[in-house]
């Protein structure tokens, strides 16, 4: 199918606005090209965060890709071409008849599309902007997390040089003080000791002495363990002294931190709200142009005398060739399975005679089935219930034809009724040669349709032969 467009029969007016027309149609792909870049990329995230819990991460990135580029395709197409039907229906006045109900969906449908594309541009531009400024944001968080670290870490080890310093003076001070003290209490000891050896060797009693020298050992002991608490005390003061100072120090680090995290996001939001908003509105600007493009472009045309033809090829009333390949392989299909089935068939032998047969019943002694009827008391009449009999060989049967050049039934009908006809025959053999296996005689009525049946098998055979060469 081919769009002919006539030669414009108002040059006058062609000529005033053809380069306008061709300017305006410049600009109104160039909008619908930003349109459509900014709107892939909200479709992009939000089929990404539907897909993610119900999809592998590898294909998430392709599927997510392909919906935003099916649905942008479908939103810049459908403006395309429904926005100068909208603009033809005014100014060809349609607005009866069936081309009423044409305009208004078509009116409704470019106004659902410029809406998805108003929205979707708009409310996108600002994430564009962001995703834009995140890397100098990223750079900002890393200088102050880097900063944090290595301030964290001298805090560190200053504190940790300082408690070692403490620990070394202050064991410098209990070293010299403990010698002094532990020098008395040697010394009261040892005085002590004397004053015990010297009761012993004098035989004397000398317990006051002995309980001055424990009450000096004592209260040597104490002094010791008092300047050693005392000191103690001291150096637990100054270490959480150091500790608190240390642990300010921590927090104004912290406190820094997150000020230059603030700052750092800050000023991202501030670009995404100066930038983000701008190409928001330049967005709405480019579908404005769109409209106004395709409206001027159509005012040309008809102020012009340009006329639009369709030209239908053969192409375009066959059906179609997905429609056309299935139909084919369908045929192929059932062709080649039915021809296949036949030739199974035609090689399927026919039964063996079985070494002896189980008579069931003779069709020639059933007798009819008679029924007696009370119609009025004291009358009786009889109602006779025929049994259904073989058809003889010459009357009407399926082959009866009109014209004996031209065969009436298909082969694989041919087939079907030869070997009906085998099967039935070789029955009767089998249940004839019981009976005479027996001894008895085989009834008039079974020769009578083992011959019949015969006839009928060399019927269908020189049919067969006379029309299929088979």
């Amino acid at each position: 199918m081919k769009k002919k467009t006539s030669l414009p029969s108002d040059k006058t007016f062609f000529s005033d606005y053809i380069w306008l027309v061709k300017t305006l149609n410049i600009a109104g792909y160039g909008g619908q090209i930003v349109s459509a870049l900014t709107e892939i990329g909200g479709i992009y995230v939000a089929a990404h965060i539907s897909l993610s819990p119900i999809l592998p991460a590898w294909a998430v990135f392709y599927v997510s890709a392909a919906i935003a580029a099916l649905g942008t395709a479908i939103i810049e197409i459908g403006l395309r071409h429904s926005i100068p039907h909208c603009v033809d229906s005014v100014l060809y006045g349609r607005f009866s008849g069936l081309r009423l109900a044409i305009t208004v969906f078509v009116w409704l449908l470019a106004f659902i599309l410029l809406a998805a594309s108003g929205i979707l541009s708009f409310k996108n531009s600002t994430t564009i902007v962001s995703n834009m400024t995140e890397s100098e944001k990223q750079a900002g968080i890393l200088i102050a997390d880097s900063l944090k670290e290595s301030r964290l870490k001298e805090i560190d080890s200053l504190y940790n040089d300082e408690l070692k310093n403490l620990d070394s003076v202050y064991a410098q001070i209990i070293s010299s003080q403990n010698v002094a003290l532990e020098m008395q209490v040697k010394s009261a000891e040892q005085n002590l000791k004397n004053w015990k050896n010297r009761q012993w060797r004098d035989k004397e009693n000398y317990g006051t002495q002995i309980d001055a020298a424990r009450l000096a050992l004592s209260e040597s002991e104490a002094a010791l363990a008092a300047a050693s608490a005392e000191i103690s005390r001291e150096k637990a003061e100054k270490a959480d002294a150091l500790k608190h100072d240390f642990q300010e120090k921590r927090k104004t680090t912290h406190a820094e931190y997150e000020k230059a995290i603030a700052e750092a996001r800050s000023g991202q939001a501030e670009k995404v709200s100066q930038y983000g908003g701008g190409l928001a509105y330049f967005t709405i600007i480019c579908l404005l142009i769109l409209i106004t493009s395709i409206t001027i472009n159509q005012i040309v045309k008809k102020g012009s005398g340009i006329k639009e033809d369709v030209e239908i090829s053969q192409y375009d009333l066959l059906p179609h060739w997905i429609k056309a390949g299935y139909s084919a392989i369908s045929h192929r299909f059932n062709y080649l399975v039915m021809s296949a089935i036949t030739r199974f068939d035609e090689k399927t032998p026919d039964l063996d005679l079985p070494g002896s047969v189980r008579e069931v019943y003779d069709p020639s002694e059933v007798t009819a089935q008679k029924a007696r009827l009370k119609i009025e008391e004291g009358e009786e009449s009889e109602y006779t219930l025929q049994r259904r009999r073989i058809k003889p060989f010459g009357k009407s049967d399926s082959d009866n034809q009109k014209n004996e050049d031209t065969p009436q039934f298909s082969y694989y009908e041919v087939n079907k009724r030869l070997r009906q006809y085998q099967k039935r025959l070789s029955s009767l053999r089998q249940k004839a040669a019981s009976i005479e296996k027996k001894g008895g005689v085989v009834p008039a009525r079974t020769t009578s349709a083992i011959e019949n049946n015969a006839q009928w098998v060399n019927h269908w055979k020189d049919y067969k032969q006379r029309h299929y060469g088979q």
